[in-house]
This record gives structure tokens, C-alpha cells and sequence, in this order.
């Protein structure tokens, strides 16, 4: 088989028809009308004979004539759509992960869960809890990497289900005003056509808040919550809308400029995560800094980044939490600067009838989940044991994780 002639295979239902290439494989419907592709990320396949590149991408093809300057003036094929997304981020995911996808109305959400049959093979039914839902939050370079030294702690007991939400990771980055809304409407897709409800859920920081959000709108689909730093960005009316980052990312031209250099590169990203997320940068790895990164250069990965930076998906977590009924347990960092210690006790006070349980771990920021996942591991297998074990709220309690 050379690169230019691909082999055709016919599927015993004849129903479809595999083309492969060394490097790459095709898979052509029936009607001719709907392929998928696998293997390979954004890489180009040549037609013959007439040398046209087309580059797959979420949802559609562009075709490139081989007289044209590279990357200019595509043209559009609606035969063509991509339903397999890459596997460029399972290189980020614990070994015996595969990822998935499921169909949004915003477009493709990929996630990642155990292979089955694989090295974890996940009980369908585990005897402390079952599904885990993993929610990363919504800032630039977010994924479900961010929970991955979690879950990935947790697989041989729990089936995992932990999505790149849209506008992130490898899910689908519509163009589009991304708001609150938008995520609650997906998280609840999730739960119901891929988790089952009711569902435990693990999120972080704003995705947090808009699940406290869904939460009370929907409490059918939560058993339990456990959230890590939750927020609104917008909380006891701050008003970050104002602030000078929301103000420069809501200004045209500016705010590509900001998100190109200060966002999606490796220097901005390392930046980033020493000066803001990590209390020790000493404990930001290679593999941390190339992840987040990956996550920042996807086509169209400014427009949901830049939502949240400018305060289109903030709101003030304070005027819902009260409202919340299903048993939650919350943990922070020490030394968080987004939401400190005593914002996140002034939160929980506002409602100690679900939110049973605030532990602080100490000397670490606002992701704990990422620079001390084993203690995070540790509070969460606790939490999911009781929570199986009891399907109650326990008393409310604090406490300094030492």
C-alpha cells in the first residue's frame, strides 16, 4: 500500500468503507455523505489526482487547491465532517483512558473514560458510588488534564467520566458569545446522555459555580457535589466586569493581542501558572506546562478564554448558594489568590444545610487538585465513600488538612 493509493475495505454490512493510508485511516458512509478520521491531529490528506489538501476540523473540511499560498482561501466541502476527534491530548490522560465524544448543540464534547476491557475495566456499578464526573474550570489552557491525577488515582473503583467542555481542550470551539447558560446546558447533556443521573460530581473553581447554578435548577441530576474552589468571578459584588484584565479582554484587536501573547504560548502559560495558580512553581512539571499549552493554541480557543477573562460567563455565586439543596463538600488552597481561605468559609456559611464539609489544604493554591492531587485524592475517596455509604449529609465541619 503506498501513500497514494489508499486501501479500500468494505464493512461486512456493507453500511460503510474503511480508506487507509499508512499513517492515517477514513471512514466513508454509505451514502457518502459523512466520514470520520482518526489517528492523526489536523493533518492534511492529499486527493488524487488533483492534489487538494483537505484539512479536517470540528464539524467540516476545508480544501485547499496546491496553487494556493499555504493556509489562504479555503474553500468549504459539507461532505466531509470529522466525528473522531484527535488523539494529540491522550497523550496528557492516565494509561487505560480513551477518548469519546458526544454530540452537543454547540458542537462535539469530547471526555475521556476507562477503556473497557482495558487495564481498569470499571465496575458498571461500584460499591461506593459508581460515576465520577470530573469538570475542569473555565480559564485559558483548561481540560480535563486538570483533574487527571485525580481520576486517574480513582479508576480501578470508579467509572469516570471527564469531558473538555466546549470551547476547550479538543471539544469543538464555536465562534460564538460563550455565557453561563451555555455550560449548564451542556453539563446537564452530559449527565443525562453520558453519565446517568444522578450524577457525583467533581468541579472546579467558575464551573464550579454555574454547577451550583444548574444544581438548584435541576437537583435531579446531582447526588453530590464536591467542588473545588467554586466561584462566580463575581462573588459578594466585587464587580469584575470593571476590573482593568475584563475591560482590555472586552476591547477589540486589544484582546487578541492579549490572548496571543499572553496566553497561548509556552513563556505565558509557565508565567501564568507561577504567578497565579501554583503556590510553589517548583511543582509545575514539563508535562503541566505542555498541556495547559496545547490546550491555548487550538483553533478558536480565544473566543471561550476570552469570555470568562472579560466576565461574560462571571456572576455572583452569592445570590444562588443559599438556594443549593444537594450535599456538597468544598475544598480550597491555603494560599489561593483568586479565592482565598475566608472568602470560600464566608461562602459555606451562607448555606451549612448542604455544604456539609470545607477543608483548606494547606501550602498550595487554587488548584490543589493539580499541585497536591494525592491529598485531593485522599479528601475525595473519603468524600465518595460516605456519600455511598450513607446518601445523607453528614455534620457540617471545617478543617485545615495537614
Amino acid at each position: 500500500m503506498s501513500a497514494d493509493t489508499p486501501q479500500c475495505v468494505q464493512s461486512p454490512e456493507n453500511s460503510y468503507r474503511l480508506w487507509l493510508w499508512p499513517d492515517q485511516v477514513w471512514r466513508q458512509s454509505a451514502a457518502a455523505r459523512h466520514w470520520s478520521y482518526s489517528e492523526t491531529y489536523f493533518r492534511l490528506i492529499i486527493s488524487r489526482p488533483k492534489g487538494w489538501e483537505w484539512w479536517v476540523s470540528w464539524g467540516q473540511a476545508k480544501r485547499r487547491s496546491p496553487h494556493q499560498l499555504p493556509y489562504t482561501r479555503y474553500s468549504r466541502s459539507p461532505l466531509i465532517r470529522q466525528i473522531t476527534l484527535s488523539s494529540a491530548m491522550l497523550t496528557f490522560q492516565p494509561p487505560g483512558f480513551e477518548q469519546k465524544v458526544t454530540e452537543t448543540s454547540l458542537g462535539i464534547m469530547a471526555y475521556y473514560t476507562q477503556i473497557v476491557g482495558g487495564l481498569w475495566d470499571p465496575p458498571q456499578s461500584s460499591p461506593d458510588q459508581g460515576t465520577l464526573v470530573c469538570l475542569h474550570s473555565l480559564g485559558g489552557g483548561s481540560s480535563a488534564y486538570e483533574w487527571s491525577k485525580v481520576y486517574g488515582a480513582l479508576a480501578a473503583d470508579y467509572r469516570i467520566i471527564a469531558p473538555d467542555l466546549i470551547g476547550w481542550g479538543q471539544s469543538a470551539h464555536p465562534k460564538r458569545d460563550y455565557c453561563p447558560e451555555d455550560y449548564c446546558d451542556l453539563i446537564a447533556h452530559l449527565i443525562e446522555q453520558v453519565a446517568g443521573a444522578p450524577a457525583v460530581v467533581a468541579a472546579t473553581s467558575l464551573t464550579a459555580g454555574v454547577v451550583v447554578r444548574l444544581a438548584i435548577q435541576r437537583p435531579e441530576l446531582f447526588k453530590a457535589l464536591f467542588l473545588v474552589s467554586p466561584s462566580g468571578n463575581d462573588d459578594f459584588g466585587v464587580g469584575y466586569a470593571f476590573s482593568p484584565p475584563a475591560i482590555l479582554a472586552g476591547t477589540p484587536i486589544i484582546d487578541r493581542l492579549i490572548y496571543q501573547w499572553g496566553a497561548a504560548n509556552e513563556a505565558a502559560v509557565t508565567q501564568f501558572l507561577t504567578n497565579f495558580l501554583f503556590a510553589h512553581p517548583e511543582r509545575i512539571t514539563p508535562e503541566i506546562v505542555q498541556a495547559y499549552t496545547t490546550c491555548t493554541q487550538q483553533p478558536n480557543a480565544e473566543y471561550a478564554a476570552l469570555a470568562s477573562l472579560k466576565g461574560d460567563i462571571c456572576f455572583d455565586l452569592t445570590r444562588y448558594i443559599g438556594q443549593l439543596r444537594v450535599p456538597t463538600t468544598i475544598v480550597g488552597g491555603e494560599k489561593a489568590q483568586f479565592n482565598r481561605p475566608d472568602k470560600t468559609q464566608r461562602l459555606a456559611a451562607m448555606n451549612r444545610q448542604a455544604i456539609q464539609a470545607v477543608h483548606v489544604v494547606p501550602d498550595v493554591g487554587v488548584l490543589p487538585h493539580v499541585e497536591a492531587p494525592s491529598v485531593v485524592v485522599g479528601l475525595l475517596r473519603a468524600f465518595l465513600r460516605e456519600t455511598g455509604d450513607t446518601g445523607t449529609p453528614a455534620s457540617s465541619r471545617s478543617s485545615l488538612v495537614g
